[in-house]
């Protein structure tokens, strides 16, 4: 990934002068460009191929202004025109002016494990879903498990589609090799994140159909894990991958695998307390499309929808308040998104030795408290870079602290952060 523009540091619109831009995780690109304070900048981001082609935003210029201040951060996404430009430090300023239109979504990113990249939530008042679908299945100098994904992912556009293609490789009584894990785990990625978006298929698929799809894949994964201890050819990569894959699928409790599951949504969706629009938004963006084809994408559209409710204080009814947010926590758990607190609290619940748990929160808020004073001053793009991270890592580590008989302590925890990356 590169960046061209008016600007001579940004190459003045040459590809071979381009800026070129550094890769962190969870795909997210950076770069710093020392330009003029006050002047107009119009740019675009390019993918330069390793045989020289170039591949170029399909947008009109960004344009930007630059602030009159030491530091600026631009944040955008590619072959998106949302662009956010913020004066100073971007830990300073998390908000920013977002040039273009589009909804910004700062708080919705940062909530759910998987950073989205795909479209912007659009709230409906009619059944506006469609089955159209954009992309190109290039299946040139594929082999193997890839060009098996590549093949299948063009009849499969909703998520259960999708789901169903990755059980085809990884469910009960599969032996997938490393290469088909690593391959399953890439492609749950890139549709958790919206890179690889889900459409309507027709018909009715509830939640319930998907969280069976993804009990067979987790059970298979399971035997996998434990042939490790027997069979040599499952080694600590193959366990990694399946670490990975485990995050993307989605919840199979009790509750989301009943007949009729998520039912609230339908009850907040008929309650007389809130204006008939927002009524008429819940139920053609959220309530109707969950239960015909649910996607990630209905996460992040509660998100945004949670966000909006909750904007201004005494807008709305306090009990339909509180009940959209227990929704937007019961979807959170369905797509596997809770947070790390929320998860240890379900599992204190359930154990009548509470004190290896305690003792692991507190010695997390001191990572925690470590990782950000680290972060603080190295802008937006490393500061979520390293949430994610360190997110990851700590799950990991509730791992072992369930399932081992000898838990850690808070005071070992504490004494040595590095072993988050051990860990994971």
């Amino acid at each position: 990934m590169v960046i061209t523009g008016s600007s001579d540091a940004l190459g003045g619109w040459s590809p071979e002068s381009a800026m070129a831009m550094q890769w962190n995780d969870g795909d997210i690109w950076t770069c710093e460009v020392p330009l003029v304070a006050g002047e107009k900048v119009s740019f675009k981001f390019l993918i330069k191929e390793a045989g020289g082609n170039v591949q170029w935003e399909s947008i009109p210029d960004r344009q930007v202004d630059i602030p009159n201040s030491e530091r600026a951060t631009i944040v955008g996404r590619f072959n998106n025109d949302e662009t956010r430009c913020t004066d100073g430090d971007a830990n300073d300023n998390e908000g920013g002016q977002l040039l273009g239109g589009a909804i910004s979504r700062p708080d919705v990113e940062l909530s759910s494990k998987v950073q989205w990249h795909g479209k912007d939530v659009t709230f409906m008042r009619s059944n506006e879903h469609t089955s159209d679908r954009t992309g190109t299945w290039d299946t040139t100098g594929l082999t193997g498990t890839a060009l098996r994904l590549v093949e299948a992912d063009r009849n499969a556009g909703s998520w259960w589609q999708k789901m169903q293609v990755v059980e085809e490789h990884l469910g009960w009584g599969k032996k997938p090799d490393l290469e088909a894990l690593a391959c399953c785990s890439i492609y749950l990625q890139w549709i958790a994140s919206g890179q690889i978006p889900c459409v309507e298929s027709g018909g009715h698929r509830r939640p319930n159909a998907i969280a069976e799809l993804s009990r067979l894949i987790f059970r298979n994964l399971e035997r996998i894990g434990g042939d490790s201890y027997v069979k040599s050819h499952i080694g600590e990569l193959e366990l990694s991958i399946i670490r990975r894959i485990h995050p993307r699928l989605p919840s199979f409790k009790a509750e989301f695998t009943a007949s009729v599951p998520l039912t609230r949504i339908r009850d907040i969706a008929h309650r007389n307390d809130i204006p008939m629009d927002l009524k008429n938004e819940i139920k053609h963006t959220l309530q109707n499309k969950l239960h015909r084809n649910a996607g990630p994408e209905d996460l992040i559209a509660t998100q945004a929808m949670l966000a909006r409710v909750t904007a201004n204080p005494g807008e709305y009814s306090g009990d339909f308040v509180h009940e959209f947010r227990l929704f937007a926590s019961e979807l959170d758990d369905f797509f596997n998104a809770s947070s790390l607190v929320d998860r240890l609290n379900e599992v204190k619940a359930a154990l009548d030795d509470t004190q290896p748990i305690e003792e692991f929160m507190q010695a997390l808020q001191h990572v925690g408290s470590i990782t950000y004073r680290l972060s603080s001053t190295c802008g937006l793009m490393l500061c979520e870079t390293s949430a994610s991270s360190v997110e990851e890592s700590r799950s990991g580590i509730i791992q072992l602290i369930v399932f081992s008989k000898t838990p850690f302590s808070a005071a070992s925890l504490s004494q040595d952060s590095g072993i988050l990356a051990r860990c994971h």
